[in-house]
């Protein structure tokens, strides 16, 4: 498949620069395309929210959707709250396309698997005919980028589960114009990019960035 057959979409997601690295060119295209694109984001508080929104401009994507929680506190949500609030999102938006973390939250954060909770069940709760994604990692990304990012800033990373290529929905190498527009928007979260680009080197972010893939959820 390609972004095209997306459709319409919405992007579920724990913290602002998680839409960035994880479908920022996927976004940017779809916008492109005249697809509508929703950004809903769980913990967006002061300054990051102005960062989140500069991200999103770069991206052409301007329904921007904040819950409004504490960063790393998602888990303390009850998650009825949650999952009702973004159930009316989906009804709302009507959308073809749902994207978020997989179950295992990518890094193990917290957050993200609390998000990934909540979108799963409101993809349910909502009776919505949309497809549900989960942003997927592939055995040679694993193999490449992990071990390098374990040990630097992410949480536990033993339940990371990893997708076969041949099972993957959608894989998107961004072009000259999408990467462009990604990392753009990775420079706008700019109170995140500085230390990212400190712990790894900024040739290492480019290449752990230069692939945005996805998994159909109930494959």
């Amino acid at each position: 498949m390609n972004i095209a057959q997306l459709g319409n979409l919405i992007t579920i997601w724990a913290h602002p620069d998680d839409e960035t690295y994880c479908c920022g060119a996927t976004m940017a295209e779809a916008a492109r395309l005249g697809q509508r694109v929703t950004c809903v984001t769980a913990t967006a508080l002061g300054r990051r929210d102005q960062e989140l929104r500069a991200a999103l401009a770069a991206l052409s994507v301007d329904d921007m959707r904040l819950l409004g929680y504490e960063d790393a506190h998602c888990q303390e949500v009850a998650a009825a709250e949650a999952v009702s609030r973004l159930t009316a999102i989906i009804r709302e938006v009507q959308p073809d396309s749902i994207i978020t973390f997989a179950p295992d939250g990518w890094t193990g954060h917290p957050d993200h698997r609390a998000v990934s909770a909540w979108a799963t069940a409101a993809h349910r709760q909502s009776g919505t005919s949309a497809k549900l994604y989960y942003w997927a990692v592939t055995p040679a990304w694993y193999e490449l980028f992990n071990p390098r990012l374990c040990p630097n800033a992410y949480h536990d990373v033993t339940d990371t589960a990893v997708t076969p290529a041949g099972q993957l929905a959608l894989t998107v190498q961004p072009d000259d114009w999408q990467w462009q527009r990604k990392h753009a928007a990775m420079r706008a979260h700019n109170s995140q990019i500085p230390g990212l680009i400190h712990a790894f080197g900024e040739k290492f972010l480019t290449r752990a960035h230069q692939s945005e893939q996805f998994v159909l959820a109930n494959r």
